[in-house]
């Protein structure tokens, strides 16, 4: 260990130390009631731990603060929601992507979020639900997907600036990024926090501010940044070569440098919405240009769809939301309004599929793993 690094860790260790006796002499009820309440995303479940260890982090940078709590997942998900709004989302970058930013300033340390989402994605999110995704921890722990369709998600990178870094990030990047309302007077901040609720214990400057970015986008898109992937470790799988199913042993492979987004070969893919006689939305699917032909032709996979086809003199109408898709591209889409109309009656419900269960299509695992393989 170098002298530096073991001088930094001597500091640590006596903070820590002068902290816990600080808070020892805090009102131990009282030191409860702050402790579940000072960061909103521990849900009135904090601990003095819980806060000691934001501080630190906060004090020393040696790992994000809302990670080293366990809360990062709801602050990053929760502050993207906050904000989202189409409408209010930056400029278009180079990657295609519309950019913005929230930031959080406290006491006990800044945060902030600077988060993107592909564009072609944008008319179609509302806010993320937390319960439509699970991380995909296989591939990445970084990486969350749709739980029902692997097509699309987000990934999150936590990360630790300096203060000074974070002024230099602001005049950097404000230029490019809509500033929203309240947030632009919250960056007059010259000085790191510093918490001082005690006569006798202060904590100094808070200099490390807890940063994440937020990429919301396509399976193809994320692949390409999930962060850490200087080695990544590609589990084995089955795949087609050369005609015969071979089985692709794990092994570990580096980080590609980032090329052109590898696109299927066919992008004729269509996401169309249905309406009845009555013009409601009924209906969301995908597919080829000639899908939704089922529609007029009183055969369709759809019962309901049917029963209108041969009960209503006044056909139904197909508008076509969004064309020349690739496969993974419609079927995100496709997801993605049904979430945003999930409180409508659609017949996409399986309360119309007796017996089945909706949204069936999927890209699996192993196909995510052999994608990810071929990336160059």
């Amino acid at each position: 260990m170098k002298f530096s690094e073991k001088r930094t860790l001597e500091k640590r260790k006596k903070f820590e130390k002068e902290l816990r006796a600080a808070l020892s002499n805090i009102n131990s009820e009282y030191l409860r009631e702050f402790s579940k309440n000072f960061i909103e995303y521990l849900d009135g479940k904090g601990t003095s731990e819980h806060f000691m260890q934001f501080i630190i982090a906060s004090k020393f940078g040696d790992q994000n603060a809302h990670v080293a709590i366990g809360t990062w997942l709801s602050y990053v998900i929760g502050s993207f929601n906050q904000v989202f709004e189409a409408e209010n989302v930056g400029l278009v970058n180079a990657a295609g992507f519309l950019s913005s930013y929230v930031y959080s300033p406290s006491i006990y340390g800044h945060s902030f979020v600077e988060y993107a989402v592909e564009e072609k994605y944008l008319p179609f999110i509302t806010k993320i639900n937390r319960e439509d995704y699970y991380q995909a921890v296989n591939i990445s722990p970084n990486l969350f997907l749709d739980k029902q369709t692997n097509a699309f998600g987000f990934v999150i990178t936590p990360y630790v600036l300096k203060h000074k870094q974070v002024l230099e990030w602001r005049a950097d990047k404000l230029g490019s990024f809509t500033p929203l309302n309240k947030i632009e007077t919250d960056w007059q901040v010259s000085d790191p926090p510093v918490w001082a609720e005690l006569k006798n214990f202060s904590t100094g400057p808070l200099e490390y501010t807890s940063g994440f970015t937020l990429l919301f986008g396509s399976l193809e898109e994320l692949l390409h940044d999930i962060p850490e992937r200087e080695k990544i470790g590609v589990q084995e799988y089955q795949a087609n070569r050369w005609g015969k199913e071979v089985t692709i042993r794990s092994h570990t492979k580096r980080k590609p440098i980032r090329g052109r987004k590898l696109n299927e070969l066919i992008s004729d893919h269509i996401v169309y919405k249905v309406y009845d006689h009555e013009n409601r939305l009924r209906y969301i699917g995908e597919g080829l240009p000639n899908r939704p032909e089922h529609v007029f032709s009183g055969a369709s996979h759809n019962p309901k769809i049917n029963e209108h086809y041969f009960l209503q003199d006044k056909p139904m109408r197909v508008e076509i939301v969004a064309k020349n898709l690739t496969k993974s591209d419609a079927l995100a889409i496709e997801r993605l309004l049904l979430l945003k109309h999930s409180h409508d009656d659609l017949w996409n419900t399986k309360d119309y599929y007796p017996g089945a269960e909706i949204f069936t299509k999927s890209i699996d695992e192993v196909n995510i793993l052999a994608l990810l393989d071929q990336i160059n």
